[in-house]
This record gives C-alpha cells, structure tokens and sequence, in this order.
C-alpha cells in the first residue's frame, strides 16, 4: 500500500525541483508560450519537448504546460495523449479557455487546423461563456469531476 501522508502534507514545501521555489527569473508562462510557439513552428520538437517539461516542473498546479504538451503531442500525431494533456489541463483549471478550446477543436473527427496557445486566440463566443465551446463540468456520486460534451441542441 502506497503512502500519500507526504503528498498530503499542506505545509509549506522548500524550493526544489518541481517546486515553486525553483522559478528561472523571466521564464513566465506567456514567454514560455512564445518560445514553444515558435518551436513548433520550426518543427524542434525535442528542443520543444524539453521546454515543457521544464515548464511543467516549474509550475506543476497550471494549465498551460499540459496545453503546451498536448499541442505538442498533437504535432507528434499522438492524438490520444494530446486529448489527455488536454483534460488534465482542464482538471488542475477548469476556466482555462485555450484546453478547452482546444479540448473541443481536437476532439473533431475531422479537425486539421491550429491549436490554441492563449486566450486571444479563442473563438469570441468561448470567451464570454466558456460553456459554448462545447463542454460542462459534471460531478459524480464521489465528487470528482468529469467533463461532458454537450449535443449541439444543448449549448
């Protein structure tokens, strides 16, 4: 039997990798997001890959970095782990406009276009009720959440 006392422990952690104390000064989300961006684009998808998971270990609560990765992922043609990246993205934040858009976008049987990096980039209609995008939260008998695509006569 594992023990998760450790992972449970709400007091306040010391800086170490994967903690919050071990931040590269200047190295935010958004520029992060910039520098993935752009190395999609040039297809350096390990130089890319690597970014995020420095970003992931850096920020290991946020959204962005499993955003990132499911791009990525999608990119690689790993469709499946890019639509997990992209749930557990909206799991750690269910707002979080870009995963569900993309969430949405990807989950397409069709769907050939570009991914999502930031909120700018999101449909007008996802930003005002990010309902419209095609998904509602929804709880089970045990309290966790699930995501629930709606029929187009629900939204």
């Amino acid at each position: 039997m594992l023990n998760f006392t450790k992972a449970l422990n709400t007091e306040k952690r010391k800086p170490g990798p994967g903690n919050r104390g071990d931040r590269i000064p200047g190295h935010t989300i958004e520029t992060v997001t910039c520098q993935v961006r752009s190395l999609l684009k040039e297809s350096r998808l390990d130089a890319c890959r690597q970014v995020i998971l420095d970003l992931m270990m850096q920020y290991p609560d946020a959204a962005q970095p499993h955003n990132l990765m499911g791009l990525l992922l999608e990119k690689e043609g790993s469709h499946i782990m890019a639509l997990h990246h992209f749930r557990a993205a909206v799991a750690l934040e269910p707002g979080h406009r870009p995963s569900l858009e993309n969430l949405n976008r990807f989950s397409e049987l069709y769907y050939s276009g570009e991914g999502v990096f930031a909120e700018e980039e999101c449909r007008p209609a996802e930003r005002e009720n990010v309902s419209a995008c095609g998904y509602q939260v929804g709880y089970d008998r045990k309290g966790m959440a699930h995501l629930y695509r709606l029929s187009s006569g629900r939204r």
